[in-house]
């Protein structure tokens, strides 16, 4: 995967997993490729072909390999992989093995643990110049915290990253990297959500019927739907990101160049996650807030159940704003807009309803009319990436 010197010592374990992991993987920088050459890697350990791998099997890819390993080794390894611990490693659990970044779990507690910190201290202490003093201050304070606490981290993810154990990324072990941060970023996110419940709901901006039925839906919405479009596109998001973070164009990483892209606030770190089409950890936040926050600039403050039912063509026994709940139904991109588009929407939504209340327009023109309002701001949406 490539040539140079690695940085670090590996022990046996680690250096087979590595070995194994650079055999599979060499010449793979696509999904399909990828994928293929995890099946034909798990193939050739499953030598009886029952579908699985048994130690047996496992000990003798090791020493065809000639990794020089105790049997006392081998049944460690062979358990860390066996995640499940029925004694035979399935296709998913190799592919885990040999493709996982388990540091970048630690990489996000990490960052949320500064970024919190972060929030607390930059709130305003007096009034004018002591103000900006505290925000020179703090913003020097997480400089410095970045360097100490995310650095080693990402070391340690850009160690397990480099397969071959030669000092840099390889085009195909980079995508790798990238496929692994995407995945835990969305796994991030959902933690996010469910650790922010709580405090969402003593703000009170929503009782907990609305936010479990409406809300939570949207949130988990602004998650699946990045992470799907990621997937549909993801060579060529893979393929940007990697010449994003290759700022010398050599054709690899090296590690300074990735913690410049995985650490915030630096041009890498946005070029990074744009290129990958993916909310950073703090976009992730400030989209679930402003889920959250949104309230319609004007709408009436219940409606019965005869003009819901009408709007929406549905069974509703929830008493909401028409202009939220029938935003949420028809697009629940729409209600994650914070922007003129939004509220004029949401005004025009409105009007509609007055509308149907005087009975000054035909109900099914109505229907139709507030459909093809509710397409355009949805497209507006897709173009603005929802922002």
């Amino acid at each position: 995967m490539g040539s140079g010197l690695s940085g670090e010592h590996d022990d046996t374990p680690t250096a087979a997993t590595k070995k194994i992991a650079a055999s599979a993987l060499q010449g793979a920088v696509t999904k399909a490729q990828s994928e293929q050459a995890m099946i034909t890697a798990f193939k050739s350990f499953d030598s009886d072909g029952n579908g699985t791998i048994s130690k047996k099997e496992f000990a003798a890819v090791l020493s065809k390999l000639n990794m020089k390993m105790t049997a006392r080794q081998i049944d460690l390894l062979f358990d860390t992989v066996d995640k499940d611990q029925d004694g035979h490693i399935e296709f998913e659990e190799l592919v885990c093995w040999l493709c996982g970044t388990p540091c970048f779990t630690k990489y996000f507690e990490e960052l949320d643990s500064i970024l919190r910190e972060y929030s607390e201290k930059i709130k305003p202490v007096g009034r004018g110049d002591a103000v900006i003093k505290n925000a020179e201050s703090v913003n020097q304070w997480l400089t410095k915290e970045l360097e100490r606490r995310i650095r080693p981290v990402v070391k340690q993810v850009f160690h397990q990253a480099d397969k071959d154990s030669n000092g840099i990324l390889s085009e195909e072990e980079s995508v790798l990297l990238f496929s692994n941060y995407a995945h835990t970023l969305a796994k991030h996110a959902d933690t996010i959500i469910q650790i922010s419940k709580p405090t969402w709901l003593e703000k009170g901006h929503w009782d907990r019927q609305s936010f479990k039925k409406l809300v939570m839906p949207n949130l988990h919405h602004i998650v699946t739907a990045q992470m799907s479009d990621y997937e549909s596109h993801i060579d060529d998001r893979h393929r940007q990101a990697f010449n994003v973070i290759d700022k010398n164009k050599d054709g690899h990483l090296i590690l300074d160049e990735v913690v410049q892209c995985l650490t915030p606030g630096t041009y890498r770190y946005r070029e990074f996650h744009k290129a990958l089409q993916l909310y950073t950890p703090e976009g992730f936040k400030e989209a679930f807030d402003a889920v959250i926050t949104a309230k319609p600039k004007r709408c009436p403050k219940a409606l019965s159940e005869r003009l819901i039912q009408f709007l929406i063509g549905g069974e509703v026994s929830l008493q909401l704003p028409v202009s939220v709940l029938f935003l949420a139904q028809v697009s629940s991109t729409l209600v994650l807009l914070q922007s003129p588009v939004k509220r004029k929407a949401c005004s025009e939504l409105a009007d509609m309803v007055d509308e149907v209340e005087r009975g000054s327009e035909d109900r099914a023109a109505l229907r139709r009319r507030s459909l093809d309002k509710a397409l355009q701001v949805f497209q507006s949406a897709v173009r603005a990436g929802a922002s």
